[in-house]
C-alpha cells in the first residue's frame, strides 16, 4: 500500500507561499507555473502531519530546546540511510543550512581573506561569502557533454590562499552526485593547504538508484575533523517554513567556535514545530522518501524523454540527486534576459535564472520537478508551445 499520493494536485496559493503568493512580485505575473525554488510541491508524510497536530493540541509554545530524541533521530537516520555513526555531541541545532553557510564564513575566516567555491552554485554560498567582506574566490565547474566536473588543478591554487571551502554535495544546481574518489581528492587538497570545508549536503537523501551519497566526513578521521557537514530535513519532506537544520562537527575546536558564534548572534532558540517534524521525519518516513526518490525518478525519465522528443534545442545531463534539473538553453541564442522574458511572458512559466548561480549560468535555466507529473507535463507543453510560436529551434 503506498504511503503518499504524489500525483495529488493541491492548490497553495493564499497561504504565504513563496513559490506560489511572490510570482507577481517576483516575476511581474501571476498567473506562471512555478516550476522555480526549490520547495516541493508534495504535501509532507502524514506522521509528519501528525506529530504536528499532537503537539499543536497542547497549548503552550513557549521557548524550547533539542531533547535527547531529536538527537537519536537525526543519529538513527544517518546509520540507516548513510551508514555514518555520528555521536550525540557532534550534533549542532541550526535554523538553517543558509545561517550555518554565513555564521561559518564569518567564524572561521577573517575580513579581506578569500572564501573558496564552486560556481554555478546555490545562490547563499555568494552571498555568505561577500556579505561578510571576505573575497569570492571561484573555481568553477568544468561543464562537459556528460556533466560537470571539478577542475582540481585550479582548485589546488585557489586553496592555496585559502582557509574556507563551501562545498555542495550532491550539487545544487547541475545535480551531480559526487563519487568517492572525487571526494577523497578534495578532501586530501583541502587537507594539504589547512583548509576547512563546510558541506552543504541538504539534499543527500535525494539521489536516484544508479548513484550514493557519500558524506564527505565519513571519508576518514583526518577529513572529518576538518569538516562541517550541514544538513536538514526541509528539502527531503517539504518543511523549509518550519526553520529547522543540523551541523554535524565531529571535531570539538570547529565545534566550540561555532557554539560560541551561535551565542554571540543570539541563535540557539529553536523552532518548536521544526524539531518535532525533524523527529518524526526521520524517525517514522523511511518508506516515504523511498516511494518519493521512486517517483522523482518517473518525473526525471518524463522530463528526459520530452526534451529528446520534442526540445532537444534544450540539453539537459539527467540529474544525479536532487529534484532539480539544470536546462542549457544556449541554443536558442538568446541574451539572459531575452530569455528569461520569453519564458515568463509567453511560456508562463516560473523557472530559476541561470544566473543566480553565478555568471557560468548565463543561458541556463533550473527547473524544479518535485510536484505531481501532470504539472510538471503542463509546463513542459508551454514551453514546447511558446517555442513553436516564437519559431525557436526545437529539433
Amino acid at each position: 500500500m503506498s504511503l503518499a499520493d504524489f500525483d495529488r494536485l493541491i492548490d497553495r496559493r493564499g497561504r504565504a507561499s513563496v513559490k506560489w503568493d511572490l510570482l507577481g512580485k517576483l516575476f511581474g505575473r501571476e498567473d506562471l507555473l512555478a516550476l522555480w525554488v526549490a520547495d516541493s510541491d508534495f504535501p509532507a508524510p502524514a506522521a509528519v502531519v501528525d506529530a504536528l497536530r499532537w503537539r499543536a493540541d497542547h497549548p503552550f509554545y513557549g521557548y524550547t530546546f533539542p531533547p535527547d530524541s531529536w538527537y537519536e533521530a537525526i543519529q538513527s537516520w544517518l546509520r540507516r540511510r548513510h551508514g555514518w555513526e555520528v555521536e550525540c555531541d557532534w550534533i549542532i541545532f541550526s535554523p538553517g543550512v543558509v545561517p550555518a553557510l554565513h555564521l561559518a564564513v564569518q567564524t572561521f575566516t577573517e575580513p579581506g581573506t578569500p572564501v573558496v567555491f564552486q560556481p554555478p552554485v546555490y545562490g547563499p554560498f555568494l552571498q555568505a561569502i561577500t556579505a561578510a567582506g571576505r573575497v569570492p574566490s571561484p573555481n568553477p565547474l568544468v561543464v562537459t557533454p556528460t556533466g560537470y566536473r571539478i577542475d582540481f588543478d585550479h582548485l589546488a591554487e585557489c586553496l592555496a590562499g585559502a582557509r574556507l571551502l563551501l562545498f555542495c554535495s550532491p550539487h545544487n544546481p547541475v545535480g551531480r552526485v559526487w563519487s568517492a574518489d572525487e571526494l577523497r581528492q578534495l578532501g586530501d587538497l583541502c587537507l594539504r593547504n589547512g583548509v576547512t570545508i563546510v558541506a552543504d549536503e541538504i539534499h543527500a537523501d535525494l539521489v536516484f538508484p544508479e548513484h550514493r551519497h557519500t558524506p564527505l566526513a565519513t571519508l576518514g578521521p583526518e577529513l572529518a575533523a576538518a569538516t562541517i557537514t550541514c544538513m536538514s530535513a526541509s528539502k527531503t519532506f517539504g518543511l523549509a517554513g518550519l526553520v529547522n537544520a543540523f551541523l554535524i562537527i565531529p571535531d570539538l575546536g570547529l565545534r566550540k567556535r561555532l557554539l560560541a558564534a551561535q551565542s554571540r548572534v543570539g541563535m540557539k532558540l529553536a523552532n518548536l514545530f521544526g524539531l518535532t517534524a525533524t523527529e518524526a521525519a526521520l524517525y517514522y518516513c523511511g518508506d516515504w522518501v523511498d516511494e518519493l526518490r521512486t517517483y522523482l525518478a518517473g518525473n526525471r525519465a518524463f522530463l528526459m524523454e520530452f526534451l529528446r522528443a520534442e526540445l532537444p534545442a534544450i540539453s539537459c545531463v539527467p540529474p544525479e540527486g536532487t529534484y532539480l534539473a539544470w536546462l542549457d538553453c544556449r541554443n536558442w541564442e538568446l541574451s539572459p534576459d531575452e530569455l528569461k522574458a520569453f519564458l515568463v511572458d509567453e511560456a508562463r512559466l516560473a523557472l530559476e535564472d541561470g544566473r543566480n548561480f553565478g555568471p557560468e549560468g548565463a543561458g541556463w535555466q533550473r527547473l524544479n520537478f518535485a510536484c505531481p507529473r501532470s504539472l510538471l507535463k503542463q509546463g513542459l507543453e508551454r514551453l514546447h508551445a511558446a517555442a513553436c510560436k516564437r519559431k525557436l529551434p526545437t529539433k
